[in-house]
């Protein structure tokens, strides 16, 4: 996601939860980070958290919209 902070752009990865449409509807209120209970699971969320870069940067806007 990206946010507007001190007035410079910043980009985080959030968890989002989207609707029965496909829409964003909500997301995580702090930045996702990896986490795992085996090198296994960790690195399995590391490659979620790298597919987030193929799909479209998301704004507080987007979630506006959805309310």
């Amino acid at each position: 996601m990206k946010f507007t902070q001190d007035n410079e752009d910043v980009y985080q990865i959030h968890e989002v939860h989207y609707d029965e449409n496909d829409k964003p509807s909500m997301y995580t209120e702090n930045a996702y980070a990896p986490i795992g209970e085996s090198k296994l699971e960790l690195f399995k969320e590391f490659q979620m958290m790298l597919e987030a870069f193929d799909k479209p940067v998301l704004t507080e806007l987007d979630f506006k919209e959805a309310e």
